[in-house]
C-alpha cells in the first residue's frame, strides 16, 4: 500500500519540465513585449496599449531567474546558475532552460511557439 500511495504522489507532482514550459512561455512573451517596448518607445499610442510598465516587465524577469535558479538548485545543487542583477539577458536565460529540459525539448517548444 505505501509504495502505491508514493507513486501516486510522484504521479500527481509536477515535473521538472512541467515547471518549464510555463516559465519559458512567459518568459518569451517578456521578451516579445520588452523588445516591443524599446522598438516603440518614441511610439506613444503603443505606450498606452501595454499591460505590464517597464518596471512590471523587469520584475517579472527576475522572478523567472529566480525561479529557474531554485529548480536547478533543486534539481542539482552543484550547477548554480548566475544570473545578472543589473541587466536582462534574455538569451542566457533561455539557454539555462537547455540544462534543465534539454536542447531538443527547447528548440521543440520554439517551434510550437513560432507557430501560434
Amino acid at each position: 500500500e505505501r509504495s502505491g500511495k508514493n507513486r501516486e504522489q510522484e504521479a500527481s507532482s509536477p515535473t521538472f519540465h512541467d515547471l518549464c514550459l510555463p516559465l519559458y512561455m512567459v518568459l518569451e512573451q517578456l521578451r516579445d513585449d520588452y523588445c516591443d517596448d524599446e522598438e516603440s518607445s518614441s511610439d506613444t499610442n503603443a505606450k498606452s496599449e501595454r499591460w505590464l510598465s517597464y518596471a512590471d516587465l523587469e520584475d517579472m524577469y527576475d522572478i523567472i531567474c529566480e525561479t529557474l535558479c531554485l529548480i536547478q538548485n533543486e534539481r542539482d545543487s552543484n550547477k548554480a546558475i548566475q544570473f545578472s542583477s543589473t541587466s536582462i539577458q534574455f538569451n542566457k536565460v533561455t539557454s539555462a532552460f537547455k540544462g534543465l529540459v534539454g536542447t531538443k525539448v527547447l528548440n521543440k517548444w520554439k517551434r510550437n511557439r513560432a507557430e501560434l
